[in-house]
């Protein structure tokens, strides 16, 4: 929804609150819309905002998408060491590891483009602690499996999220079909191939790379 122009923020406070804002409204549309069709302005208009205000927070679009990616991945390793805390049963990973990724979109739209499109246009030390972040999180996450799953050894936990996300980054743009794709199926069904849905196949092939692990493959 476009909101009026707001006001110059003052104070961190307001200044952390702004930036959330726009980070919230580059979410918003990314999950409606490809990011080739998001403009800083449109993201200004969204967050009720002028244009130049953007760029008092970041400095590329690259940069504003960078960063909503980390926020969206810490919320996903957050997500991942709360269940594996509470999964009992190592069968279950697999439906874990399907699930927890399927009902995150816009990460996963993030994901597919951050080779290609996000680590562009950034500065050296962005880039950095991009890649330091991520090491972290996946180690801290790594951690967290091996001791929910008995037989794991050190540095397996990280390996299988690794393994997992590479299966999803592909997997992923073939299930997510352009809106405009969806509306040919629509008028035209014999069109339509059948594809794979997401969390299921992701299911399959993380229960492949576990069984794989677990012999020793």
């Amino acid at each position: 929804m476009t909101e009026p122009i707001k006001k110059r923020a003052r104070g961190q406070a307001q200044k952390q609150e702004r930036r959330l804002s726009i980070l919230q409204s580059g979410a918003s549309l990314l999950a409606t819309r490809d990011y080739a069709g998001i403009s800083v302005q449109l993201i200004a208009t969204e967050a009720g905002v002028a244009p130049g205000t953007i760029y008092l927070y970041f400095k590329t679009k690259e940069e504003l998408f960078l960063a909503l990616h980390q926020q969206e991945r810490l919320s996903l390793m957050k997500e991942w060491q709360t269940k594996l805390a509470k999964l009992t049963n190592p069968d279950d990973l697999p439906k874990l590891t399907g699930g927890i990724l399927a009902h995150r979109p816009v990460l996963m739209r993030l994901f597919v483009i951050t080779n290609q499109i996000l680590e562009h246009n950034i500065s050296f030390d962005l880039a950095k602690e991009f890649k330091l972040e991520l090491h972290r999180a996946l180690g801290e996450t790594g951690t967290a499996l091996e001791q929910a799953i008995p037989w794991m050894q050190p540095g397996q936990g990280a390996g299988y999220l690794w393994h997992v996300m590479i299966y999803a980054i592909g997997l992923w743009p073939t299930c997510d079909q352009a809106p405009i794709i969806q509306e040919v199926y629509a008028q035209v069904p014999e069109l339509q191939v059948k594809l794979p849905e997401f969390s299921a196949a992701l299911e399959q092939a993380a229960g492949w790379f576990l069984e794989g692990m677990k012999r020793g493959v």
